[in-house]
Formats: C-alpha cells, sequence, structure tokens
C-alpha cells in the first residue's frame, strides 16, 4: 500500500488527538470524584493507546496498529460504563480496594459490556465496531491468516483492502476520542453547576474545554469531507 493513501486521514487524526491532549493537560487529578477520576483515567489511557497507533501506522505497522485497535475499543467500553452505567457504590468500592471493581459489579464480558453501554450511548456504531473484534483477535494473539493477509503490499487487491482497513480504523478511534473526551467535560460541567466536586477547573474553564472539544470535533468533519471530496456546509 502506498502510504500517502493515509497520511491525509493520519494527519487528521494526529491533529485530533494532539487538540484534545492539550485540552486534557489543564485538567488534574485534585478534587474529582472518584467517578469522574475513573473516567479521566481511561481518557488518559485511550489519549496513549491511540498516540502508539498512529505512530505505528507512522512507521507502516500495520499489524501492531490493527490490534490496538482492540485495545481502544475496550477502554473505550470501559469509559463510558464508568460514566453512565456504574453505580456510585460500585465505583466507590473499586477505588478503595485499589481500582479494582467486584466481579458481581463488573459486566462478565465485552459483549455485556458493549450491550449496558448500548443502552445509553444510543450508538449504531457499536455493533459495526464488535465486528471488528473478533477479527481482531488475530492481530492481538499473532495469527497467521491476519498476518499474512498484508504480507504483499504490492498487490491491488491486498492494497486496496489495508487502505479501507487503515482509513476505517483511523476514523473510528479518532470518533471514539471525541466521544470520550465531550462526555467527560460535558459530565464535569454538569456537576460544577450543582455544586458538587469537580476537580480543579472552575465553570468558566469547563465550559472553554467543551467548547474547544466541539471546535476540535467540527473541523476534524470538516477535515474529512475534505479529504473525501464530499462538500460542506458553513
Amino acid at each position: 500500500m502506498n502510504q500517502n493513501q493515509i497520511e491525509p486521514y493520519l494527519t487528521a487524526s494526529k491533529n485530533v488527538r494532539e487538540g484534545v491532549a492539550g485540552v486534557v493537560s489543564t485538567q488534574g487529578f485534585k478534587k474529582l470524584t472518584s467517578r469522574r477520576l475513573f473516567q479521566f483515567l481511561y481518557l488518559l489511557r485511550y489519549l496513549e493507546h491511540l498516540h502508539s497507533v498512529l505512530i505505528l501506522f507512522e512507521e507502516n505497522k500495520y499489524n501492531s496498529a490493527f490490534a490496538l485497535r482492540r485495545v481502544l475499543f475496550d477502554t473505550y467500553l470501559r469509559g463510558m460504563w464508568i460514566s453512565r452505567c456504574a453505580t456510585n457504590e460500585m465505583i466507590e468500592s473499586a477505588r478503595k480496594n485499589n481500582f479494582n471493581f467486584k466481579k458481581k459489579d463488573f459486566p462478565e464480558n465485552r459483549k455485556e459490556l458493549q450491550k449496558a453501554v448500548a443502552t445509553t450511548a444510543q450508538d449504531s456504531a457499536l455493533d459495526r465496531e464488535s465486528t471488528m473484534y473478533s477479527r481482531a483477535s488475530g492481530f492481538v494473539h499473532s495469527g497467521l491468516y491476519e498476518t499474512a493477509m498484508y504480507a504483499i503490499r504490492n498487490n491491488p487487491k491486498v492494497s486496496e483492502h489495508l487502505f479501507r482497513n487503515a482509513r476505517r480504523t483511523l476514523r473510528n478511534i479518532t470518533i471514539r476520542l471525541l466521544q470520550l473526551s465531550l462526555d467527560f467535560y460535558v459530565q464535569m460541567l454538569r456537576d460544577a453547576t450543582t455544586s458538587r466536586p469537580n476537580g480543579v477547573l472552575g465553570i468558566e474553564e469547563l465550559m472553554s474545554c467543551t467548547t474547544s472539544l466541539q471546535t476540535i470535533a467540527k473541523q476534524y468533519r470538516l477535515d474529512l469531507a475534505r479529504i473525501d471530496g464530499r462538500p460542506t456546509s458553513a
């Protein structure tokens, strides 16, 4: 595959990651409630994993990059579950137990976790992403079929499949980052307006963070439309 085929998508994703990382850097751990602390930690973990994926794509390490997509999906689901599904009692108990949830509190498997998140996130893309999950197992566990799939990159069919997979991966993982970060700051803003502990930022600063993330998301949408040659609305 010609690296130039995914370079514009890679650049757009890098811009989002850097923008979100800049916003997140203004937030600290101080005074966060247990729920927001857990949510923030998953956001930080997602940022780190996504950065690794972008570096791997940049270095043409596609199999390793695709393996991390599964890790990113796991991280996204857990972050959203903390944000929207876990009870305060579950979270407080986990915090006292070195951040480990009791077996009876945490969903038994990834499918149960996804089902719980889907009831709140209203995201049909979760089902499409889950179809990737089992296939990505091969990338995670060094499946020979997945490794062989892209062994001959100068083959037109192989190259086109790799390009589509890379582009889809970059889009999905970038949108997930925007969802996690926006959800975190919107929830923080709600906490602040109800006088709950909300960390080191005031309402005005939280509003500014949320606005900045919305601007990053809008620019990403415009970048994708430009790259794909689609018309954009003002």
